[in-house]
């Protein structure tokens, strides 16, 4: 809990465009550039399919090496992580790690 609230990594899923080191996030620089064209995309109003098609046929691997679905990218453009914050007790609050996305 009080590593939570601090804003540490907490275990999990590694976001995509981060990666775990010395138990820590890190920005992981070659995947973090698809996760800036992921949000900048939707920040134009592209819908997640139309994000997911696109990154399936530029044969951009997902974490798991699957196809991008727009479940995924629904779930990544709310994840907090990517603006350097955790949530704790429905609050945003600053974490440890570096942002992604400003």
């Amino acid at each position: 809990m009080r590593k939570r609230a601090e804003g540490g990594y907490i275990g999990g899923g590694i976001p995509y465009g981060y990666r775990k080191e010395n138990g820590r996030l890190v920005i992981a620089p070659e995947k973090a550039t698809v996760v800036k064209c992921i949000f900048r995309w939707a920040s134009q109003g592209k819908s997640n399919s139309w994000i997911a098609e696109r990154l399936n046929e530029e044969r951009i691997p997902t974490r798991n090496g699957g196809p991008w679905r727009p479940s995924t990218l629904w779930n990544m453009l709310r994840n907090p992580a990517y603006t350097g914050h955790v949530e704790v007790d429905d609050e945003l609050l600053p974490a440890q790690h570096e942002a992604v996305i400003p």
